[in-house]
């Protein structure tokens, strides 16, 4: 497990703080998102931190100075499309990473591995066997950072992004990764 002291040492302890999104602060988490995606996503997507429908509801974000550097968003998934769940709705069947964020001025300083390492040590903790996520098919370093951390590709989802304002630069196609815990 990505050790907190290791993220101490980066910025000096008195510096960071990771917290839960919430009411006073989930506007940050947006405003880094569509920052640092180039994407105009809803509001929708961050204001829903006190409605805990999931049996996994995890969403952090990171800030040095006082400053939002880095978020992350995910949930237990209780079915999926093609995939009957025999035990019931309440067993999750996966973790969906809604996203995960970090800016680029701090990128490549662990902070991304930190949040994904906790969000799979939330999964674990509830018995969920596998993580999944998409992203863009053309976003080459991210699908590559997921494999190195032992993602593989399962499927593609095309125009898995046509509904989003996403940057141009990204394929409206999506590539479904998985991680089984």
């Amino acid at each position: 497990m990505f050790c907190w002291i290791r993220l101490e040492y980066m910025f000096n302890s008195d510096n960071i703080n990771v917290s839960d999104v919430d009411d006073h602060n989930w506007q940050d988490f947006q405003k880094l998102t569509n920052e640092v995606l180039h994407s105009n996503y809803p509001e929708a997507l961050f204001n829903d931190c006190g409605a805990r429908k999931h049996l996994i509801h995890f969403s952090k974000i990171v800030k040095v100075k006082g400053n939002v550097i880095a978020g992350a968003k995910a949930y237990s998934v209780t079915s999926l499309s093609g995939v009957k769940n025999s035990t019931s709705n309440i067993v999750p069947l996966a973790t969906y990473i809604e996203t995960i964020v970090v800016d680029n001025r701090y990128r490549d300083k662990g902070i991304g591995t930190y949040l994904i390492e906790l969000i799979e040590q939330e999964s674990q903790n509830c018995f969920t066997p596998k993580i999944i996520l998409h992203t863009p098919k053309n976003n080459t370093k991210v699908i590559k950072w997921y494999l190195m951390k032992g993602y593989r590709i399962q499927n593609t989802v095309e125009g898995y992004y046509s509904a989003t304002e996403l940057d141009s630069k990204y394929s409206p196609d999506a590539f479904l990764l998985e991680k089984d815990l």
